[in-house]
């Protein structure tokens, strides 16, 4: 979530803003949060930062591909920050790095606490590109770096 009412997410057309007031209110959500405020804040900043660049470049294309092994391949080991950078970097030179929804929450939580010293094995154990929506989901679960806040339901904001 950029703000209280704001998320960045992939979609099928790459990154984009919405609403939650708007145009997911026909979705439901499982709220977590980072235990660790300045990760919370890095990993917003960091997803808003990514977003900026997608709209001057169109750099971050939904990767439909990529969902296939991250649900039947065993889970690889996190990038490291160098290897994080690499992909950032692609992004501001405009080469289309694609990502799938879940992928980008990773890449953006282990993206900014790498940005603040913090080894991003430390906040998802797992490569971003094989955190499929379900094991993401069952990560954040068991997870002390993040606490479940609550619920948003489908049509009731």
């Amino acid at each position: 979530m950029r703000d209280s009412v704001v998320i960045i997410e992939a979609q099928s057309k790459g990154l984009e803003e919405r609403s939650l007031l708007q145009k997911n209110v026909d979705v439901g959500y499982i709220v977590y949060r980072a235990t660790n405020p300045n990760l919370a804040e890095g990993a917003a900043i960091a997803a808003k930062l990514l977003y900026e660049i997608h709209m001057q470049h169109k750099s971050i294309s939904y990767n439909n591909r990529g969902l296939f092994p991250s649900v039947f391949f065993r889970p690889k080991k996190p990038k490291t920050a160098d290897e994080m950078e690499k992909i950032y970097q692609k992004i501001i030179h405009a080469h289309n790095s694609p990502m799938f929804c879940s992928q980008f929450v990773v890449y953006s939580y282990q993206w900014a606490a790498t940005q603040m010293g913090i080894p991003s094995q430390q906040i998802f154990n797992i490569d971003d590109k094989r955190a499929n929506p379900a094991r993401l989901a069952e990560i954040l679960q068991g997870n002390p770096q993040f606490s479940e806040i609550g619920y948003m339901i489908a049509n009731e904001r």
